[in-house]
C-alpha cells in the first residue's frame, strides 16, 4: 500500500492553484510527469464524457416501460394538487416534497407520460455529470483525472437513474450543486458570492432531496473547518451561521409540513424493508462484518458492482484513494469526503435512513465515491509502474540504458491506462446495446405497457370503458391498491394511454346505448385477496338496466428478476355490458346505488378467456 500512495514531491505531484489554501491537484506522475500529455488526457475524458451522454440520451429517449417501483410513486401524480402532495403517499411512498411538486408541474404542462414523468431526472442525469468533470479537474489531473471522470460518466447508476421517474438522480444533482458551490467558493474564498450562493440554495436543496441533508451537513463541516484554518473574516462566518441556520430551519419546515406524514405513516414498514442496511449495534462481532461487507458492495457499485462484495475492485481504489488523501495530508479534501457519509452512517445507526443495501440510496455521495476510486485506481497504476521499474532492470529484459527502461515502462503505464478507459467505455456500450436490444426493464413491463397501448387506444370507437376502480370507486381487492402490486401499473398506463383517463374527464353513463356498449375492466391481483362475494352483488344491481354480454380475461405473468421463474399471474376481467332495448335509466349517476335489481343474466357460452 506505501507504494501505491506514497508521498510525492510537490514539483511531482501538483501544481499551484489560483489559491494558496486550496489543495494542488493530485495526481500520480511518472518521472516527473504525466504519462499523456494534458490534451491528450483532455480528449481521452471528454470521448468518455461523450459515450456517458450518449447512453443516458438513449436510455431516456428509448422510453422504457414505467417498471413497478415508478409506477408506486408516479400513480401519487396523476390528480393530487400540490397541497395534496404534502400528505401521506400511496404505494408506501416517501419522496421529497420540491421533487414532487417538479413532478407534478412536468405532468400539467406536458400530461401524464413517460416522457414527462423522467425529464427532470433526465435533466439533473446530463447536469450532474458536467458538473462532475468541472468539479474533478479542480481537484486531479492526469491519469486520476480521466479514470474518476470515465468511471462516473460510465457507471450504470448514473445512466440509469438519468431516465428514471425516482428521485435518485435528483439527489445525485443537489449534491453536486452543493459541492460545486462550496469548493467554488473555496477555490476562492475573496468572492463571497459562491458561499451566499451556497447559503441561498441550501433550503431549496433539502426540499429537493432527502439525503442532500448528508451533504449539506458535509459542507458545513467543511466550511466551518476551512474558516477556522484560515481565519475567516466576520462575513464569512456570518454565512456560515446563516446556511446552518437555514439548514436546520429548512430540514425543520420540510419535516413539520410534508415528511412527518410521510414517515409517520411508513417509518414502521421502511425500517422492516431497510433492516439489513442498518449497522447491527447490538453485535459488535457481526457489526464489523457488515461494516466491511456494506463497504465494497452496493455502496460503491461505480461503474459496476453489487451485493455481497461485487464492488471489491471499486471499493479497494476508494480505500487507496483515502489513504493517498491521508499520506499527503489533504484533511480538507478527506473530510469532503467522508464527512457525507459519516452523517449517513450515523443516520443509519438511528434506523432513519440506509446506509448501503443499494446504489440508489448513496447516489448522492457517487460524486466523491467516484473521485476517491478515480485517484485510486491511478495510485494502484503507479504501484504497478514501480513493479515494472524493477522488472525493467532485469537482465533478461536486454535494456540496457536508462532512458530505455523507462521508455519500456512508461508504454506498459500507457496500455494499461488507455486498456482500462476502453472497459470503461465499453461498460457503457454494451448498456447502450442492452438498451436497444431490450428497451424494458423486464418483459412483464413491456407485455404490460403494450396491453395499454393495444387496448385503451382503441377501447373508445366501439364502447365505454371504464376501470371499476377508477372511474366506479368500486374496490374488491383493497390491499392490492393500498399494498405493493402490479396494479399500480395497470392504472398508471391506463393514464398515460387512454385518451379519456388521460385528460382525467369523468365517465358519462348517459353514451351507453343499445348500440355502444358498456365494458368494465376489473384488476385482479395474484396473492391478494379477492372479494367475490361483493362482485357477484355488483354484477346482480348492474343488470338492473344492463345486460351481461360476455366476459373476457387477460392473464399478465410476472417472473422473477432474472426472469427463469413464474411468481406471479395477474388478470384482467372485461365485463362487456349492453343497454336492454326496452329500457329507460332509472338513475342520474351510478347504478350500483339502485335498490332494485333484475334477475342476474348468466354468462353466454361464448366467453372468452384470454
Amino acid at each position: 500500500m506505501s507504494n501505491l500512495a506514497a508521498p510525492q514531491p510537490p514539483s511531482e505531484a501538483s501544481e499551484p492553484s489560483a489559491n494558496s489554501l486550496f489543495p494542488k491537484r493530485l495526481g500520480f506522475p511518472f518521472e516527473g510527469r504525466s504519462l499523456f500529455s494534458e490534451r491528450r488526457i483532455l480528449r481521452f475524458m471528454w470521448i468518455l464524457v461523450g459515450i456517458g451522454l450518449l447512453a443516458r440520451g438513449v436510455r431516456f429517449f428509448l422510453c422504457f416501460p414505467l417498471w413497478e417501483d415508478e409506477t408506486f410513486l408516479c400513480l401519487n401524480l396523476v390528480d393530487r394538487t400540490f397541497w395534496e402532495l404534502t400528505q401521506p403517499l400511496d404505494c408506501h411512498q416517501v419522496a421529497p416534497l420540491c421533487f414532487l411538486w417538479i413532478q407534478r408541474a412536468s405532468v400539467m404542462l406536458f400530461g401524464f407520460s413517460e416522457w414527462s414523468l423522467r425529464l427532470y431526472p433526465f435533466l439533473a442525469g446530463i447536469g450532474s455529470l458536467l458538473l462532475f468533470v468541472h468539479l474533478c479537474r479542480r481537484f486531479l489531473k492526469g491519469t486520476a483525472l480521466l479514470l474518476a471522470v470515465g468511471i462516473f460518466a460510465v457507471s450504470y447508476a448514473g445512466i440509469r437513474y438519468a431516465a428514471e421517474a425516482k428521485p435518485y438522480g435528483s439527489d445525485l444533482f443537489v449534491s453536486m450543486l452543493l459541492l460545486t458551490f462550496a469548493v467554488e467558493w473555496w477555490h476562492q474564498p475573496r468572492k463571497t458570492r459562491w458561499l451566499w450562493a451556497l447559503v441561498a440554495f441550501v433550503p431549496v436543496a433539502i426540499f429537493l432531496s432527502y439525503p442532500s441533508v448528508f451533504m449539506a451537513g458535509g459542507v458545513s463541516l467543511l466550511l466551518g473547518y476551512l474558516l477556522w484554518q484560515q481565519r475567516g473574516t466576520l462575513g464569512q462566518w456570518s454565512a456560515w451561521v446563516a446556511y446552518n441556520g437555514l439548514l436546520v430551519g429548512a430540514f425543520g419546515t420540510l419535516f413539520l409540513l410534508a415528511t412527518r406524514h410521510q414517515t409517520g405513516a411508513e417509518l414502521d414498514w421502511m425500517q422492516v424493508y431497510w433492516k439489513h442496511t442498518f449497522p447491527p449495534l447490538d453485535q459488535p462481532g457481526q457489526l464489523v462484518v457488515w461494516f466491511v461487507v456494506t463497504h465494497f458492495s452496493d455502496l460503491v457499485a461505480y461503474p459496476v458492482g453489487g451485493e455481497r462484495g461485487a464492488s471489491f475492485v471499486t471499493g479497494f481504489c476508494f480505500l487507496v484513494g483515502l489513504v493517498t488523501l491521508a499520506r499527503r495530508r489533504q484533511f480538507p479534501v478527506l473530510l469532503m469526503v467522508l464527512a457525507p457519509l459519516g452523517l449517513n452512517l450515523i443516520a443509519a445507526s438511528l434506523q432513519r435512513y440506509p446506509y448501503g443495501g443499494h446504489v440508489r440510496f448513496g447516489l448522492y455521495a457517487a460524486p466523491v465515491i467516484c473521485m476517491m476510486a478515480g485517484l485510486g485506481m491511478a495510485g494502484c497504476l503507479q504501484g504497478l509502474l514501480a513493479f515494472w521499474r524493477k522488472e525493467a532492470k532485469k537482465p533478461k529484459k536486454n535494456l540496457l540504458t536508462e532512458n530505455e527502461q523507462a521508455a519500456w515502462v512508461k508504454q506498459r503505464g500507457r496500455r494499461w491506462a488507455i486498456g482500462t478507459c476502453v472497459v470503461l467505455s465499453l461498460i457503457a456500450t454494451v448498456s447502450i446495446v442492452r438498451d436497444i436490444s431490450h428497451p424494458f426493464k423486464t418483459r412483464a413491463d413491456y407485455q404490460a405497457r403494450s396491453f395499454a397501448q393495444w387496448f385503451w387506444s382503441n377501447s373508445q370507437y366501439e364502447a365505454e370503458t371504464v376501470c371499476i376502480k377508477s372511474d366506479l370507486d368500486l374496490d374488491f381487492s383493497p390491499d392490492a391498491y393500498e399494498q405493493l402490486s402490479w396494479a399500480t401499473m395497470f392504472r398508471c398506463n391506463m393514464h398515460i394511454y387512454s385518451p379519456r383517463h388521460h385528460e382525467l374527464e369523468p365517465f358519462a353513463w348517459e353514451k351507453v346505448t343499445s348500440e355502444r356498449p358498456l365494458r368494465v375492466l376489473v384488476y385482479r391481483a395474484g396473492g391478494f385477496d379477492f372479494d367475490e362475494a361483493g362482485l357477484n352483488k355488483w354484477l346482480e344491481e348492474m343488470q338492473s338496466d344492463l345486460q351481461l354480454v360476455s366476459k373476457e380475461r387477460f392473464p399478465f405473468t410476472r417472473y422473477n428478476k432474472r426472469e427463469t421463474e413464474l411468481i406471479n399471474v395477474d388478470h384482467v376481467d372485461i365485463y362487456r355490458f349492453a343497454r336492454l332495448p326496452e329500457a329507460a335509466p332509472s338513475y342520474e349517476s351510478n347504478p350500483v346505488n339502485q335498490q332494485e335489481t333484475a334477475p342476474m343474466v348468466s354468462l353466454p357460452d361464448a366467453t372468452q378467456q384470454k
